[in-house]
């Protein structure tokens, strides 16, 4: 994908909750880009203007299996604490 569509898919995602900008995303991008987690992929289409397309690396998926390992752990840890609380 490249930013606009990857804009238009958090809108999308978050049911139109959040539109972010392009001050948002695209500094973003750079970032993960220089982090490793995405690259650039050239795609030539000469009837519309270029534009940087990019996709997950092999360490981006392993991020997002953490992220979502810690995630679950999160979730998890607060839903002992509330039943702890419920105790009282």
């Amino acid at each position: 994908m490249h930013g606009f569509e990857i804009m238009e898919q958090i809108f999308e995602k978050t049911d139109g909750m959040w539109r972010p900008g392009p001050a948002a995303v695209y500094p973003s991008l750079v970032q993960m880009e220089h982090s490793g987690y995405i690259e650039a992929v050239s795609k030539e289409n000469k009837s519309e203007k270029a534009r940087k397309q990019y996709k997950i690396t092999e360490k981006g998926k392993e991020a997002i299996k953490e992220y979502d390992k810690m995630s679950g752990n999160i979730a998890e840890n607060m839903h002992q604490f509330t039943r702890f609380l419920k105790r009282f």
